[in-house]
């Protein structure tokens, strides 16, 4: 018999190599050993939402927040997904109190900074979003993902050389995204 750790690291180490229906199988079978486990319910949500099931996914981190809050566990990362599914859904203000809370609990963290401040940027609420973005590159200044962002957030505020400057910045990161190139090259072709 396998510890809920390893079943837990098994699951993640199939989601990395695009293994999720094994993953989802592990994640299963821990929520039948543990029924109102919250990492597995936000895992399988993560992976319905991935998968285009939006209404499952929203579903699940629900019950996962209702059950993280009951026992005092940490919920930042259901929030952050919560935020994503109700962005997906086109519900500007459950996504907004869901990424205020993924901020709140964790308002250092990139990934939540990036993923608020995209939505944001849907909102077309671009001095805000920049304020995420800056927020995300002054925890993570390597971070090319932080800085496209930024760059694009600044750009849509007709600030070409300031945006151009910090999409310049991105391509010097170790590990460059498509997206980094993508927008170097929008913001150069407009300053």
């Amino acid at each position: 018999m396998i510890t809920l750790q390893q079943a837990f690291t098994r699951a993640f180490a199939l989601e990395a190599t695009g293994r999720r229906d094994e993953a989802a199988a592990i994640y299963r079978q821990i929520l039948a050993v543990t029924p109102d486990h919250p990492g597995a319910m936000l895992k399988l949500a993560e992976i319905d939402f991935a998968e285009g099931r939006v209404e499952p996914a929203r579903e699940r981190l629900v019950v996962a927040l209702d059950v993280a809050r009951r026992r005092g566990l940490p919920a930042g990362r259901i929030w952050l997904a919560l935020g994503e599914v109700e962005a997906a859904r086109r519900d500007p203000a459950a996504a907004e109190v869901a990424f205020a809370h993924a901020v709140e609990l964790a308002p250092d963290d990139v990934r939540t900074l990036i993923a608020h401040g995209r939505f944001l940027m849907q909102e077309r609420r671009h001095a805000a979003a920049e304020s995420c973005f800056r927020r995300a590159v002054l925890q993570d200044s390597g971070s090319a993902a932080a800085r496209a962002n930024l760059s694009l957030a600044l750009a849509a505020q007709q600030r070409w050389a300031e945006a151009d400057v910090v999409a310049r910045g991105s391509l010097a990161s170790p590990s460059v995204p498509a997206h980094a190139f993508q927008v170097a090259a929008y913001v150069a072709l407009k300053s």
